[in-house]
């Protein structure tokens, strides 16, 4: 405006532009993310996108996403898109060497300010182990005349999965003279249960069963050889209870003229029969000088 009467004025319009600079740190929408898989997941699953905003503008506005942890076994775990923030596995992990994990993600924007994020990752199991059976003592042979209740053998049962995947029951065939005791949580025993008898039969291939209350269920079998032993608990029995066997008179000395057996239903020694004359006398003179008998097979023969 100038200073004449009257006055005269001119005007100009100012356009202030505001140059912004990097005054805002990156926000994340959630200071933590919880997440839940289950193992054995397939690599590049997308576990969690972590998303942060920035009010600067241009560069001071854009974000960029990285895992900060230092840890060796994070960064070969997973894996962070730098622009979208999409968190994905880079390999499949196993509950039952690892159950938890504990991510940091850091937001940085173009100008150097940042922020983090802490995203927390529970695996979850899955029934993919079958239980292990391990014997641990084993008594073989065992007589025929055990008490029952008698310890034969003790082996633990273990299943890596946690819960009812973890959870197992033993069992053996039907109709065998054992059963499975429980001695503790992964102990168990294999007593006698019924009568043994070497005769029949001397050996028993008994297969233990392990199996979990998972869904679906998993089991392992081992398969263990008792053998019974014999004791002498059988007599030996005649073929015939009475043998009548003719001769001519005057035979020949040292003529078989009958043959008498017996069988024993023991094993190996306790059955071996040998056979010999008891005392008796015949017309005053004793049995013994008018016969004699085999005492391996049971010949008779005229003395």
């Amino acid at each position: 405006m100038d200073g004449g009467s009257p006055p005269r004025s001119g005007t100009a319009r100012i356009r202030v532009m505001v140059l912004d600079i990097n005054d805002n740190n990156p926000v994340f929408s959630q200071f933590l993310y919880k997440v839940q898989i289950l193992e054995n997941t397939l690599e590049d699953y997308l576990l969690a996108t972590v998303s942060a905003i920035d009010l600067d503008e241009g560069i001071n506005g854009e974000i960029s996403y990285s895992i900060i942890q230092n840890s060796e076994e994070n960064r070969q775990t997973f894996k962070v898109n730098t622009v979208t923030g999409e968190i994905r596995l880079r390999r499949p992990l196993d509950f039952e060497d690892r159950e938890n994990y504990e991510i940091d993600i850091q937001g940085m924007d173009g100008g150097g300010l940042s922020a983090n994020c802490k995203v927390l990752m529970k695996l979850l199991d899955m029934n993919d182990n079958a239980p292990e059976v391990t014997i641990t003592s084993l008594t073989s042979p065992i007589p025929e005349n055990s008490q029952q209740g008698r310890v034969m053998a003790l082996f633990s049962v273990r299943d890596r999965d946690s819960g009812d995947n973890g959870k197992t029951v033993c069992s053996i065939e039907d109709e065998l003279p054992f059963t499975v005791r429980k001695i503790s949580k992964k102990s168990y025993s294999l007593v006698t249960e019924g009568a043994l008898d070497c005769e029949r039969p001397s050996e028993y291939n008994i297969t233990i069963t392990a199996q979990d209350l998972g869904s679906p269920s998993l089991a392992s079998a081992v398969t263990i050889t008792v053998k019974i032993s014999d004791i002498n608990d059988n007599s030996p029995v005649f073929k015939e209870v009475s043998y009548t066997i003719y001769i001519r008179e005057n035979n020949g000395t040292g003529i078989n003229f009958g043959k008498v057996s017996a069988i024993d239903s023991d094993l190996e020694q306790n059955a071996k029969v040998t056979y010999s004359l008891l005392p008796a006398e015949v017309g005053g003179l004793p049995l013994l000088s008018y016969i004699s008998i085999n005492s391996e097979n049971g010949s008779v023969y005229a003395l």
